[in-house]
C-alpha cells in the first residue's frame, strides 16, 4: 500500500506536465498520456481501497469505489480515444506542432473566445464533470467521516 501512495504524486506530477506539453506544443499525444495517467493514479487508488477493505472505511467505501470505477470508465472509454482521435486527425492533415518556446510565446499572445458549441462540444462532459462533480466530492471528502 505505500508503494502505490508514493506511486501516484510523481504520476500526477507526469501527467501535469504531459498536459502543458499538449498545451505548448499542440501536440494531441500528450493529453491521451496525460489521461492515461490520471486514468493510472484512479486505478491504483481505487486498488488501494478494494485492499484496504470497507472495514477500514466504513461509509466512504461505497461512493469511492463507484465513483473510482465511473472515473476509469470514462477515462478508458471517452477521454483518451478522443485525444488519440484528434491526434490522428492532425497526422493526416500533416500538423506542424510548435516547439515549447514558439507555445509559450503563442499562449502568451493568443486571446481568442468562442461561445460556439462546435468549439467546446467535445470538451463539454470532462469539464462539466470536472468542474461540478470534481469539485463536490472532493469538499464532501473533507467532511466524510471514515469510520461512521
Amino acid at each position: 500500500m505505500q508503494a502505490v501512495s508514493l506511486a501516484v504524486v510523481p504520476l500526477i506530477v507526469l501527467a501535469e506536465a504531459c498536459s502543458w506539453y499538449a498545451v505548448l506544443t499542440t501536440d494531441q499525444r500528450a493529453h491521451a498520456v496525460e489521461n492515461s495517467l490520471w486514468g493510472l493514479s484512479a486505478a491504483l487508488a481505487v486498488t488501494g481501497m478494494l485492499v484496504i477493505g470497507p472495514h477500514r472505511l466504513a461509509t466512504l467505501y461505497p461512493p469511492l469505489i463507484i465513483c473510482g470505477a465511473a472515473y476509469l470508465a470514462f477515462i478508458a472509454i471517452y477521454d483518451v480515444p478522443m485525444y488519440w482521435s484528434r491526434w490522428l486527425v492532425d497526422r493526416a492533415n500533416g500538423r506542424k506542432y510548435l516547439s515549447l518556446a514558439d507555445g509559450m510565446v503563442d499562449v502568451c499572445r493568443r486571446w481568442t473566445v468562442s461561445y460556439r458549441w462546435e468549439d467546446w462540444r467535445n470538451e463539454v462532459p470532462w469539464m462539466s464533470l470536472y468542474f461540478s462533480f470534481g469539485v463536490w466530492s472532493s469538499i464532501w471528502l473533507v467532511y466524510a467521516q471514515p469510520g461512521c
